[in-house]
């Protein structure tokens, strides 16, 4: 964070448009982690990398379901079980709902007024990607 300048500062300054129009030529890992910091997801939360994953494996193939993709998250990530990723995922998603900017937000999930489900947001994720 430059000096003077705050992290929800920069955060509000963002423009998610700006990664939907001109995503750099990295893979969708990057490009999946942009829009996680855009929505004030926490990199320093399990979920995060988690997140990822999902997202990833997600855009791959959306036909899979969360409950088989959640075993697959568990084993990159090193986690117990698909609960646990379960769990570590909507606990970042709410923490980010709790903390987000009302417009970046909006961007992602229009008229939302209610925290999305691990499902509503993995997929809307790995749709931009």
């Amino acid at each position: 964070v430059a000096e003077g300048a705050t992290a929800a500062g920069q955060m509000r300054d963002l423009n998610p448009d700006a990664l939907l129009l001109n995503p750099d030529p990295l893979c969708n890992t990057s490009i999946a982690s942009k829009h996680l910091d855009a929505l004030a997801v926490r990199p320093n939360l399990s979920g995060y990398r988690c997140l990822l994953t999902a997202i990833e494996l997600f855009s791959q193939d959306r036909c899979l379901l969360l409950k088989e993709i959640y075993p697959e998250v568990a084993q990159q990530c090193s986690l117990n079980d698909a609960k646990c990723v379960e769990h570590v995922i909507r606990t970042a998603i709410r923490d980010a709902w709790n903390h987000r900017n009302e417009e970046i937000w909006d961007f992602y999930f229009p008229g939302r007024t209610h925290c999305p489900s691990n499902k509503e947001f993995i997929a809307i994720l790995a749709k931009m990607l």
